[in-house]
């Protein structure tokens, strides 16, 4: 197939995006350095190429897909632009590392979306009158827009939630002075529907031979979406000092204005909050800050859960029942059940073609089983008015302690979950 050359207007846009692919790499090449050379060679081919070349060009999209969204570590590509959220929301957007990182993203999102178009225009140019278009750069330049846009666009539209399991990432800086070793597993979050209140505990392990004092904590918090319903940015807020009774701390000393960290002592700090944190930043005496990181990615309902989009409209003629075996019967319906005793949770009510779903709670209000499509209690009403469930909960392997729990059914409806109906039930241990 013979290679159509370039109009004046194409090679003068080629050549900007060429210095723009260049001149972006550099900012953020300390993010993923294999990104460097690509850009470089992807750069210098827009700058010094006059051709239409469909067979190099569909390899430069497969290679822009592999920088995008494949972070494979030996190949030092950086983080995926998937993960683009994550870092905004985490992140104060007056920082220095933030704004390099956008950078970043940005030339990976100029790499694929460039070669996508010019894959488009490799093949629009063998249509027949196509290559003869006097605005051919003009048809160039939509198509390329058009592609940068929906791919920094996708990944901000991701649902954001807190992970309750552990830290998901963790960083420090400001010093060489270093006292404090983090793992994953030294921070977990809860959530207390009953108080409405956020619980972060946080285990700092003081590795040094001397005290360390912790005065300042700060957290990332949310704030109003851009444009109503996009969550881009959050709040930087001061959480501690004062070290009041928002602060609880165990193995350590607590006064107004720090916390004391003995030498080789592991203390306990659990902040309390109405709103769920991205983000806590720890300061020490030494100017070392700790950064650790709470988000993670989650499905529609989950965010939910994290943002208190839940109302309570008990309609009664909803019902919940709750059996013991499948297929389950309302004549086996019952509320008092063995730890490990397997329980299908069963609505009668709901109409046809509704998204819902089951929550269970103690009585506080602690959240045990949350409104999470990873467990399975979650479909769309297939039947409608007659009895329906899904899933099961309180197996051997994930029995649940002997106590009284409630168990909620919520309806989807658009960006709020409506709590229908509820039942209490109660676990005995087994004999």
């Amino acid at each position: 197939m013979k290679s159509v050359c370039l109009s004046t207007g194409e090679i003068i846009i080629h050549r900007i995006l060429g210095v723009l692919i260049i001149l972006t790499v550099l900012p953020g090449i300390h993010f993923g350095f294999g990104v460097l050379p690509i850009s470089l060679i992807f750069g210098i081919y827009l700058l010094i190429n006059k051709r239409y070349h469909l067979a190099f060009d569909i390899f430069l999209v497969l290679i822009g897909i592999l920088i995008c969204f494949y972070p494979i570590p030996f190949l030092f590509l950086g983080p995926a632009i998937s993960n683009l959220k994550l870092f905004l929301l985490g992140s104060s957007w007056s920082e220095l590392f933030i704004k390099l990182f956008l950078i970043f993203n940005l030339n990976k999102i100029l790499i694929l979306g460039t070669a996508i178009a010019l894959v488009i225009l490799d093949i629009f140019i063998h249509l027949k009158n196509f290559s003869k278009l006097a605005k051919r750069e003009l048809i160039f330049s939509l198509i390329l827009l058009a592609s940068i846009i929906i791919l920094f666009i996708q990944p901000l539209f991701r649902p954001a939630v807190i992970n309750k399991e552990g830290i998901t990432s963790i960083g420090q800086g400001g010093s060489l002075i270093v006292s404090f070793k983090f793992d994953y597993s030294d921070g977990k979050a809860s959530f207390n529907t009953q108080d409405n209140l956020w619980t972060y505990e946080i285990i700092a392990k003081n590795s040094s031979n001397q005290d360390v004092e912790i005065i300042k904590i700060s957290g990332q918090k949310p704030t109003k979406p851009f444009l109503g319903f996009l969550d881009i940015y959050s709040k930087t807020e001061v959480i501690a000092p004062p070290f009041g009774s928002h602060i609880k701390v165990e193995e350590a000393e607590k006064m107004s204005d720090r916390v004391i960290v003995r030498a080789g002592e592991t203390a306990i700090l659990k902040i309390y909050s109405k709103e769920p944190i991205y983000q806590i930043s720890l300061l020490d005496n030494n100017n070392c800050q700790y950064s650790l990181g709470f988000l993670t990615f989650g499905s529609e309902v989950q965010f939910f859960e994290e943002r208190g989009y839940f109302s309570e409209k008990i309609d009664p003629n909803i019902k919940i029942l709750l059996v013991n075996n499948f297929p389950p019967s309302p004549d086996l319906a019952k509320t008092t059940f063995e730890s490990g005793e397997p329980i299908y949770p069963q609505e009668i009510g709901l109409p046809k073609g509704v998204k819902y779903g089951f929550r269970v709670i103690d009585l506080e209000g602690n959240v045990i089983i949350p409104f999470d499509e990873r467990y399975g209690m979650i479909g769309v009403t297939k039947v409608g008015k007659g009895m329906e469930g899904r899933g099961f909960f309180n197996n051997k392997e994930k029995a649940l302690p002997p106590g009284t729990y409630k168990i909620e059914l919520i309806r989807v409806e658009g960006q709020e979950g409506v709590i229908v109906a509820y039942q209490n039930f109660t676990i005995n241990s087994k004999d």
